[in-house]
């Protein structure tokens, strides 16, 4: 069984997420055993939100979970990793559904925004979002 959460789109009022109102809220049954830790490749891996290869030596963040029973592993890579924890609010979204979230209620949201950028550290995270973000908006100009 593949293991999806729902999300949604929230506004925060009051500057709570600086000034941008980009907050995906998961809205789903919360796992029954949950892990998540960084680790350091010992093999080459797939990023379940991106798709982009995580190579051997480079560190990654993996969550384990059993939900209705069933355990799943998520192994994501860094940047994503970020992106996804600084636009999530009340939980997080894992197991590869972060970017269609983010496609379908984050980046309109984002437009009206503008300031989404400050919500990230690391300048890897700030260009793959820019990167993700202009290629959203290409594709709905």
């Amino acid at each position: 069984m593949d293991y999806e959460l729902a999300t949604g789109l929230r506004g925060i009022e009051g500057g709570k997420v600086s000034n941008c109102d980009v907050c995906l809220i998961f809205d789903g049954d919360p796992a029954e055993v949950f892990t998540q830790e960084n680790r350091k490749a010992r093999k080459q891996y797939e990023c379940c939100e991106c798709a982009r290869t995580i190579r051997i030596g480079e560190t990654y963040q993996i969550c384990k979970m059993m939900y209705e029973g069933q355990w799943d592993t998520y192994r994501t890579c860094l940047i994503c990793a970020e992106i996804r924890k600084a636009f999530s609010c009340e939980g997080e979204s894992i197991g590869g559904s972060f970017w269609d979230e983010m496609n379908d209620y984050g980046f309109p949201e984002v437009s009206k925004s503008g300031d989404c950028l400050k919500k990230l550290t690391t300048p890897e995270a700030k260009r793959y979002f820019a990167e993700r973000y202009r290629q959203w908006n290409e594709a709905h100009a």
